[in-house]
């Protein structure tokens, strides 16, 4: 982003007042880069050699107004200055390009100059003060608005773009988009309440969408910026990055002091912030607007690295006199396209304006669930124009109004929405076409044992019936030439006395096959993007038929639970004898309850769709089976438990430490299919986290074991300014023992146990190549694990070193 040129354009308006106070003057205008066309936020201008002096807002507007006749403008902004001369036109507008001086003045002095860090020292020093936490507990109301836009003339070669996206889901296609328009706008109206950390939520009251409706728009709008600079971590875009201002941190930004800014009732102090040479974390830069009271009052911070068109525009107000509260922030994303082979520049802004922020002391703990933000679609607005007017803070400009009144005419694109379903598969892994679900995951696999498996499956929505899915599946396996099916329900319903969510009652039966000798969590969410990839390597299978009746439910806050009844038969594919029986068909009857506790975990609801936002605190996972011998066929006695343990440490310098420690054990005499193997994946070729990478799938096999897996990534070498290339040092170790008690019960199969410890270390080079295809982030890496201990292979260091790559995504 440019910080040498300006171009402003000044719309001036000249009148005479026939009243006392003599004559008026007001000057309007706006302030942009010469380069790009990008609005400056905050540009400070002074009137008459600096007679009066006025700050631009978030988008570059400003309007003041004088006694004095105006004859001259000074604009200050990234260290530039130019006087620009007035002429006595009733209106005039003209563009002017601007290469302007660097200004460091201070208010404490008219002599000498505070250091930066000093400053800094004392802002920090005050922000337990300054916090918006001051004020909980809280509410207000949020006005959200985004838009995803262009020049006029790229509007209109997007008509090209849009056709060809559609044509590969849909027949049809638009006739036109005028250049006087938006692509998207959408607006929404949201209530929130804060207590705490860890007791606070946001509720969508009113939503309307130009061409589109679709609820993950508003999951962007509503999640995707911070509004405070006090936060410890400021999200753009759904990342995070460590503020200016954070404890500990502040030494590892500079700090310049670019200007001073006398107004009306206070004086700010401008100053620009980038991280140091040696920093090692995920930074900011920018600038921060500093008041007499050492507050933050504004803020414009962007990610460290030049080549990321993200800006957010933050701006505080005093409230209660208690706190600065956030007022107003805007985020701005540019995106270049080449169409027509031209180049056209998309701008997504997303802004988020505060009302009426408040104390409320009436709020307690008790109201609060772990659902941060709620969006149904009675939200939906089928409110006039006049509700909208009403709500706000802001009129709509003519290019808003314009966007709206075009699809009006033209109809909602709802062929659109077929794309964002995209993202809808991402985060659901489901597609909705009417009053039935498509399951995405049930489309296309891979494993060894089934080689390519195609199939179909779908469920009904509420659309159909409320509270109650019906649904199924078929697949088939190419290499083992199997065809497989699904079928059940769900119904659910409100319980409060047993839950704090709704319960969720499931029957299904099912003719597939399932992994031999698997930890079957059905609560379990993965650490790490890797974990997916380890059932591509799965060869050792058995073909199941089970029927599971289970209830799912929420009986404490952040605790999720599942109870339930199996009944089923496993049949090995694989050459197995048990206690010297040749029939390889085994009966089972499981009492099952799993528990999942993840304190201070937060949820976004959509359309009664929960989606984890995650929890900086230790995730807890406890199962228990019980096999009960003579019911349903069941042949086998036994108690199987398992327990894991996930959690992970930030350290702004020297990057996170993540770790993962899993027991289980089998008291009782069972098949192979219901013991544990060693989770190895060494012929998968790719690393997968959690699991032992130079260990071959199904290598040993234990009815007892304690495995511990740790990772260190050590962040960037430093936040590069390249694009494609941003790599990452990260270390590993590994290690595990596990015990058979009853191995002379399993015949016909090669086994080895873990009764001697199993370790292995790894170093990997992370993201290497860095990606965004088809929307996804990608990271390409590449690393080495070796094996050690009483574990190793035989023939030396050279068969216990692997080489694996690395693949990272993230939606």
């Amino acid at each position: 982003m440019s910080q040498r040129f300006l171009l402003l354009f000044l719309h001036a308006f000249f009148f005479t007042l026939l009243a006392a106070v003599g004559q008026s003057n007001t000057v309007e205008g706006i302030v942009l880069e010469a380069e790009t066309g990008r609005p400056i936020p905050f540009a400070h201008l002074s009137l008459n050699e600096g007679s009066q002096h006025f700050l631009a807002d978030q988008a570059g507007l400003f309007s003041v107004e004088s006694l004095d006749s105006i004859k001259q403008i000074q604009v200050h902004a990234r260290h530039t200055h130019e006087s620009i001369e007035l002429s006595t036109d009733s209106s005039f507008a003209f563009p002017l390009t601007l290469e302007l001086p660097r200004i460091r003045k201070f208010f404490y002095s008219e002599e000498t100059t505070l250091p930066a860090k000093h400053l800094m020292r004392w802002t920090l020093e005050k922000s337990r003060v300054h916090h918006p936490e001051r004020l909980a507990p809280y509410t207000h109301e949020t006005y959200n608005k985004l838009v995803l836009t262009a020049d006029s003339a790229g509007v209109k070669r997007m008509k090209g773009l849009v056709n060809r996206l559609l044509s590969k889901h849909t027949f049809k296609k638009i006739d036109n988009l005028a250049g006087y328009q938006h692509l998207i706008l959408s607006e929404s109206i949201t209530e929130v309440r804060y207590y705490d950390e860890l007791h606070h939520d946001e509720t969508v009251t009113a939503s309307q969408f130009s061409g589109i409706e679709d609820p993950l728009l508003l999951g962007v709008n509503a999640s995707m910026q911070s509004l405070s600079p006090y936060e410890s971590n400021i999200t753009l875009f759904g990342d995070q990055y460590i503020s200016p201002i954070s404890r500990n941190i502040i030494r590892a930004y500079e700090y310049v002091i670019t200007d001073s800014i006398p107004l009306e009732n206070d004086t700010l102090v401008m100053v620009r912030f980038n991280p140091s040479n040696h920093a090692r974390f995920k930074s900011l830069q920018g600038y921060l607007f500093i008041n007499k009271n050492y507050a933050v009052e504004k803020a414009i911070v962007q990610p460290a690295i030049k080549d990321i068109s993200l800006l957010m525009v933050m701006e505080n107000q005093w409230v209660d006199s208690l706190c600065w509260f956030p007022k107003a922030t805007t985020t701005y994303f540019y995106k270049s396209l080449t169409l027509d082979k031209k180049k056209t520049e998309l701008a997504t802004i997303i802004r988020t304006e505060v009302i009426d922020p408040k104390r409320s002391p009436e709020l307690h703990p008790e109201q609060f669930d772990p659902v941060i933000l709620r969006w149904s679609a009675d939200s939906l607005s089928q409110q006039d124009s006049s509700y909208w007017e009403q709500q706000r803070p802001t009129s709509l400009s003519p290019k808003d109004s314009a966007t709206y009144q075009f699809y009006e005419e033209t109809g909602q694109l709802k062929q659109f929405e077929k794309i964002l379903n995209v993202g809808e598969l991402v985060y659901f892994k489901e597609i909705p076409v009417g009053p039935v679900s498509i399951e995405a995951d049930k489309l296309v696999n891979f494993n060894k044992h089934e080689g390519l498996r195609l199939g179909i499956g779908a469920h009904t929505n509420d659309k159909l019936i409320k509270n109650v899915s019906l649904g199924g599946y078929l697949a088939y396996g190419f290499k083992d030439k199997e065809g497989k099916y699904g079928f059940g329900g769900n119904y659910t319903r409100e319980i409060p006395s047993i839950s704090k969510r709704p319960v969720t009652f499931s029957l299904y039966h099912r003719k597939d096959v399932a992994e031999s000798a698997q930890e079957p969590y059905a609560l379990n969410t993965f650490q790490y993007p890797t974990e997916w990839l380890r059932h591509f390597g799965v060869s050792r299978m058995d073909n199941i038929r089970e029927t599971t009746l289970q209830m799912r439910f929420q009986p404490r806050t952040y605790l999720q639970s599942v109870v339930g009844i199996n009944i089923s038969q496993s049949a090995a594919t694989y050459p197995y004898i048990f206690q010297g029986e040749s029939d390889s068909l085994f009966h089972y009857f499981e009492l099952q309850a799993e528990a999942r506790y993840v304190f201070g975990e937060k949820f976004i609801e959509v359309l009664e769709k929960d989606f984890s936002l995650g929890s900086k605190h230790p995730y807890l996972y406890l199962r228990i089976d019980q096999g009960i011998k003579g019911i349903a066929k069941g042949e086998f006695s036994y108690l199987k438990l398992m327990a894991k343990l996930e959690h992970g440490w930030k350290f702004p310098r020297v990057g996170h430490l993540r770790f993962q420690l899993s027991a289980g054990n089998v008291f009782g005499d069972v098949p192979y299919f219901k013991l544990f193997t060693g989770k190895g994946t060494r012929g998968n070729g790719g690393v997968i986290h959690n699991t032992f990478e130079t260990m071959g799938h199904n290598e040993y096999l234990s009815n007892r074991f304690l495995y511990l897996f740790l990772s260190h990534n050590f962040g960037s070498f430093h936040y590069t300014n390249y694009k494609h290339f941003n790599p990452s040092i990260e270390v590993a170790f590994n290690t595990g023992i596990g015990q058979l008690t009853t191995g002379s019960s399993h015949q016909g199969i090669a086994i080895k146990t873990l009764e001697k410890p199993y370790f292995e270390s790894g170093f990997l080079l992370n993201n290497i190549i860095v990606g965004k295809p088809l929307g996804i982030k990608t990271g390409f890496g590449a690393g080495a694990y070796t094996r050690f201990g009483p574990q190793r292979l035989d023939g030396g260091f050279g068969k216990n070193l692997f080489f694996k790559f690395i693949l990272i995504l993230k939606p």
